[in-house]
């Protein structure tokens, strides 16, 4: 049965009330199970099908009724048999919470894609159409090789969304019982929706007469008919991290005209001309940057020479763009530059965007910051805050390690209530005291050395580092010490499951970006197990404590021994954007290297990351009231019959 794991005192009252009735009901699905063990597999598929048909036509059912219990069993059954292994009970507990519409912390390693999967068959007797929500196409795919023998062996038809399929290929996969997909596409797919029923209601009523005698249906053309469940993976990536920017659905881009692409050179040239305090001021991002008189004096004196070009936007914010490109924003950082074009890099996950663009032409000041052709910019056709799209659906649920914190958030935004369950083993992950260095350059070498010194033990070591450029350094100087090590740093895709499945080895080092990887367990090999299990070494605090406990959390996972330290220097991003006087205290706290064991800057660290996540909250919530208000001019402004939902 679950237990209450040494964190006991961190639980409320009202979770432990929670754990004893999934205590309860895990006791009766496997009470439930001794009837269907015995069940050959297409007696096991046509009691559940009959259990969908009784339990659609009975609108009262739901997540206390027998037939929910009854779901479970029948999954469980399905799970064991066709995995051939034995769930453990918290598993079981995380599916019965995630299907009654409740996001569920487990950690990392407690098998989180066994029970997304569990949850949408359970939720698929109720419901007609299950969404199972990832953060990458690379995870869907892989969660949904791996789920389909499941489904099939209940007889519940599957499929999976993807960027690369026809359009009526993916309608196809929203008509089935459960769909997978990347997040994202089911929000540009509404999206898309929504731009079809627009163009449907320009129709006049010739074409509406038209269409009736042909017997078109407008509706064969959308993608989602209904939202009536969601299950998310990384639930906190996708409700909470990613809420900050809202779903964009913008239309192709057009080839630009040459005199638009020197007008962002030129833009760079007078950036680059300028110098700070005289001509301009920087702000902390993401304010950006203001110019002074004599700045604007600079930048409109250069656009009277001759420069007539018509002007999509004020000629000063294409100084301000070029200038928060060339000082504010890093390559191998904040993007890559891979054939020919800017890639954007996702800050919480290390991955590339392939498809996304800066806005309002700070893209552009990218493109010309690094030489690149300059693309025209996107045009957006339709919009939405993540958090009114997931509010759309009757119950949004789904799984993470760690959005305890931010419970009253999700309630607030999602209707979700937040369950944390207890690991099944006990947890034996050891924390070593967080190491602080005056300078960047100390805290490397001090990594470095503490890798060596960790491999020489033949304990696997995996570093997470904050941007690619850091994990490109690390990796060269541990080559230069004659180490080896793998690195994953966001540019792979499908190799992040190859580079992982060796990470557990005895003596692997791995270099990550962030948390380039998430989603895919380190598996250690016994030897490695019996010497202290993984350690993780991080190489800076993120300005998210949650992020910072993703990073620890791959060690120790299932029982396994690991161990994980911090790094942090007065040079780090964090401090120097965000906490200023606390790097100046840290640079004063030695005069060269590594400050004094006694100095503990933690708890300071602590309360700025507290500080960081109440203005994250303050800009998700921005993003979802701005919407809320484009809406409301929408609906406003819409004629009678007019679609106004996008």
């Amino acid at each position: 049965m679950l237990h209450l794991s040494p964190r006991k005192s961190r639980i409320s009252s009202q979770q432990q009330r929670r754990l004893r009735r999934l205590n309860d009901f895990v006791r009766n699905v496997r009470s439930l199970q001794t009837n269907y063990c015995q069940c050959g597999r297409l007696e096991l598929q046509e009691s559940f099908q009959h259990l969908r048909q009784r339990a659609q036509q009975d609108k009262t059912a739901g997540s206390h009724s027998q037939s929910f219990l009854e779901a479970a069993s029948h999954a469980v059954t399905a799970a064991e048999s066709v995995f051939e292994f034995k769930l453990h009970d918290v598993q079981i507990a995380g599916a019965a919470a995630t299907a009654s519409s409740a996001i569920v912390e487990m950690q990392t390693g407690e098998g989180k894609t066994i029970v997304c999967a569990l949850a949408a068959l359970i939720r698929s007797i109720f419901d007609s159409s299950v969404h199972v929500a990832t953060t990458t196409e690379y995870l869907a795919r892989r969660d949904f090789a791996s789920n389909l023998p499941l489904f099939q062996a209940l007889g519940v038809d599957a499929e999976l969304l993807s960027s690369e399929a026809s359009p009526a290929a993916n309608r196809n996969a929203y008509r089935c019982p459960i769909t997978y997909g990347a997040g994202y596409l089911f929000g540009f797919d509404y999206l898309r929706d929504q731009v079809t029923l627009r163009e449907h209601e320009k129709n006049t009523l010739g074409r509406d007469v038209l269409n009736s005698i042909l017997d078109v249906n407008p509706e064969s053309q959308l993608n989602q008919l209904e939202h009536r469940t969601i299950i998310v993976d990384e639930a906190d990536s996708v409700l909470l991290d990613e809420a900050t920017t809202p779903l964009i659905l913008s239309g192709v881009n057009q080839r630009i005209a040459p005199e638009t692409r020197r007008l962002y050179e030129l833009a760079r040239s007078i950036a680059n001309s300028m110098n700070e305090s005289e001509h301009f001021l920087m702000e902390e991002r993401p304010a950006g940057v203001s110019l002074t008189k004599a700045g604007q004096g600079l930048a409109h004196e250069a656009l009277s020479r001759g420069h007539n070009t018509l002007l999509q936007r004020p000629w000063t914010e294409y100084i301000k763009q070029a200038l928060f490109a060339e000082y504010q924003l890093q390559c191998n950082v904040d993007y890559v530059v891979d054939e020919d074009r800017v890639k954007l890099v996702d800050q919480h996950t290390g991955r590339i965007f392939e498809d996304r663009q800066l806005r309002a032409g700070l893209h552009q000041a990218v493109e010309a910051k690094e030489g690149v052709t300059i693309q025209a910019c996107t045009e957006a056709i339709a919009r939405i805050s993540r958090q009114r799209f997931f509010q759309m659906y009757e119950n949004v649920c789904g799984l993470t390690g760690t959005i305890r914190d931010n419970e009253s958030e999700v309630e607030h935004f999602y209707r979700s209530r937040v369950h944390a369950l207890p690991t099944h083993k006990i947890c034996r992950r050891i924390e070593l005291p967080t190491r602080f260095f005056v300078s960047r350059e100390a805290k490397i070498q001090a990594i470095v050395h503490s890798i060596n010194q960790i491999a020489k033990t033949e304990r696997p070591v995996l570093v997470g580092t904050e941007s690619i450029d850091e994990s490109l350094e690390v990796f060269g100087l541990l080559q230069a010490a004659g180490r080896s090590a793998s690195l994953l740093n966001g540019l792979q895709d499908a190799d992040e499951a190859e580079v992982i499945a060796e990470a557990g080895r005895s003596g692997a080092v791995t270099i990550a970006t962030n948390m380039a990887g998430r989603g895919t367990d380190i598996r250690l090999v016994q030897v490695a197990r019996e010497l202290g299990g993984l350690h993780v070494i991080a190489c800076s605090h993120q300005t998210n404590a949650r992020i910072d406990r993703q990073l620890a959390g791959r060690c120790a996972r299932q029982g396994d021994p690991g161990s994980y330290q911090f790094f942090v220097s007065a040079e780090d991003r964090l401090l120097l954007e965000h906490a200023p006087k606390l790097a100046a205290k840290l640079q004063a706290s030695a005069a060269e290297g590594e400050t004094e064991v006694h100095q503990d800057f933690g708890p300071e660290i602590k309360r700025l990351q507290q500080e960081l996540e109440v203005r994250s909250f303050d800009l998700r919530k921005d993003v979802f009231t701005q919407d809320e208000w484009l809406n409301q001019v929408r609906h406003s402004l819409a004629s009678p019959g007019e679609s106004h939902a996008y």
